[in-house]
């Protein structure tokens, strides 16, 4: 929802992050959002087949050091399926603002107020013409919303040469809802299924740094979240089965976080960075404090070696804990009220070696074990909470699940330097889990493999006012994994119905996809335009997504992909 407009240099971290990052087990994106140009204004404007992006930035007045930085986007996809690109599976569209206006006030320090907030839908309505069906996905009406947004304020202050205080309160929102009809063959429409989930946080931050000498540096904060939820679905177990409440709920919680971390340079060559991260949920008071340490050693100007370890904890999403179901005597009870945290440790290895002024080495090992997972109350039951890839689970959960995920990444990188960038990587690692009937099954996610190259370079004209680029990305992954359909039942009951019992057994074809982009960039006085090209899937391989049995047609289907998008644009800097 942010565009690269208003990006600073942000931090993505894997694995045994610092006690500063909680309520995450695989990864943070450390967003930083840039300041505006605060001594002359400059807009841009783009146009393509996807759509509109416009920006502009500035200082505030002349005689004041702020600035201001805004971006608009808005985008469809209805142009490419008039064109004959995505189909005429419907229509997405999506539109996006954000901004970050810095504010510097003296001695009172420095505040930024920003924000962000984000539209969009895809619809499909079906055709009221029997003789166009092909297959069942042609008679449904389906709707899906999701909106989002956040603003808030940021201060920053210095406490004398060694000290700082950065402080930031905001408030979001977030909305998606999903509503889905089927027409029947007397033209009667029945609904599906309906959800709408609802959440507003307010979040309040503080962190302070003190540096006591150049060897000892100390950073605490806290996080407070204050949140208000509405969770509303209705939805069938199977096509044939009747339309049931399966979440009607609004309330509140809070989640409230606390880290202290110290930093030691022993020498020169080696650091140490230990810590501790508190995390609780005050809806059913769950908790855990994670330890964090690690230590980097340079063994000379061009290698170093680190290893970390680190305690890590996650809430379940908001609409598990509030799932309902009848009991015996028919009351509507939450079975998964009291679930804990799923926890993790994390163990990672990582040396890096420097090639060149501009090229590097990374090797990471690593290790990760899950625990706390929620699982199936029924311990013949294979499913897994870390297989879930969207929407709210209402089954009744406990927390007696197991992971680990290990593996190997080598990448090699190339800074851009002569006009010239490339990176290189390839990961190769096992995703495992145990269920509650205690079998240790591959997940979803198991592709075993991971390559992808990112390369570019930049051809400039005799007069430096041109300048021809080619940029390709390429990525190559194992297929993630699938469940065998059990079709003799499915054939039966008219719906699709799996072999749990052999879950994620099978492994769907690899992934592969190559992007790539050429563009003329014209450099004139004050102003720059760019004509560039993206072909998305330039082999036009229509990649696996899934399998599901069409009642339309009495068979199993195979769902792809998108081929081939072309996607042309043209923008003008000034």
């Amino acid at each position: 929802i942010l565009s690269s407009q208003l990006l600073s240099n942000s931090d993505f971290i894997t694995g045994a992050f610092a006690a500063e990052y909680g309520n995450a087990l695989s990864g943070v994106f450390d967003l930083k959002l840039r300041k505006g140009n605060n001594e002359r204004r400059e807009y841009s404007l783009q146009a393509g087949v996807l759509g509109l992006n416009a920006a502009a930035e500035g200082p505030i007045s002349s005689f004041y050091k702020g600035s201001y930085l805004i971006n608009y986007r808005y985008s469809t996809l209805s142009l490419l399926g008039k064109l004959g690109v995505t189909g005429d599976a419907g229509t997405t569209n999506f539109q996006d603002l954000s901004y970050n206006i810095y504010l510097p006030a003296g001695k009172l320090g420095e505040f930024s107020l920003f924000g962000f907030g984000g539209l969009s839908d895809d619809k499909f309505n079906a055709k009221m013409d029997s003789t166009t069906w092909e297959e069942a996905g042609d008679r449904n009406i389906s709707k899906f919303v999701s909106n989002t947004g956040m603003t808030g304020l940021t201060h920053r202050i210095l406490l004398g040469n060694r000290t700082n205080l950065r402080s930031a309160v905001g408030i979001s929102y977030n909305k998606m809802s999903y509503s889905e009809k089927f027409v029947e063959d007397d033209y009667a429409i029945t609904e599906q299924h309906r959800a709408k989930y609802d959440t507003r946080k307010w979040t309040f931050s503080s962190v302070l740094n003190h540096r006591l000498n150049a060897r000892h540096t100390l950073r605490s904060g806290v996080i407070v979240n204050l949140i208000r939820f509405g969770f509303d679905r209705m939805a069938r177990e199977n096509p044939n089965a009747p339309l049931l409440q399966e979440i009607d709920t609004k309330g509140s919680t809070q989640l409230v976080q606390g880290f202290a971390q110290w930093q030691y340079r022993a020498s020169n060559d080696l650091s140490f960075n230990t810590g501790l991260h508190y995390i609780r949920l005050l809806y059913n008071n769950t908790s855990s404090a994670e330890p964090r340490a690690s230590v980097k050693w340079d063994m000379s100007k061009k290698s170093s070696l680190a290893f970390g370890y680190g305690l890590h904890s996650q809430v379940q999403p908001m609409g598990i804990y509030f799932a309902q179901v009848k009991n015996a005597p028919g009351s509507l009870v939450k079975p998964n009220k009291d679930l804990e945290l799923t926890r993790a440790h994390h163990f990672v290895l990582s040396h890096h070696y420097r090639l060149g002024t501009n090229l590097r080495l990374k090797t990471e090992l690593y290790y990760q074990h899950l625990f706390n997972v929620p699982v199936s109350i029924y311990d013949t039951s294979s499913f897994s909470v870390l297989n879930v890839e969207n929407d709210y689970v209402t089954d009744a959960l406990v927390n007696k699940g197991k992971g680990r995920n290990y593996g190997v990444e080598v990448s090699i990188e190339k800074n851009l330097s002569n006009n010239f960038y490339y990176s290189l990587s390839q990961s190769f690692y096992q995703s495992r889990y145990t269920a509650a009937d205690g079998k240790e099954r591959d997940t979803r996610f198991n592709g075993k493999y991971i390559l992808s190259l990112l390369a570019g370079k930049e051809f400039l004209s005799a007069n430096r006012l041109r300048t021809f680029g080619v940029n390709i990305k390429t990525i190559y992954a194992g297929g993630y994994r699938t469940t065998p359909i059990d079709i003799e039942r499915t054939l039966a009951e008219g719906y699709t119905i799996f072999h749990e019992e052999q879950a994620f057994s099978l492994q769907n074809p690899a992934y592969f996809r190559t992007d790539l982009r050429v563009s003329m960039k014209w450099n004139r006085r004050r102003v720059t335009s760019t004509l560039s090209l993206d072909i998305q899937n330039i082999t036009n391989r229509k990649n696996y997504y899934n399998q599901w049995f069409d009642e339309h047609k009495g068979a199993v289907v195979t769902n792809y992909q998108m081929g081939l998008i072309p996607v042309l644009n043209y923008k003008i800097e000034f």
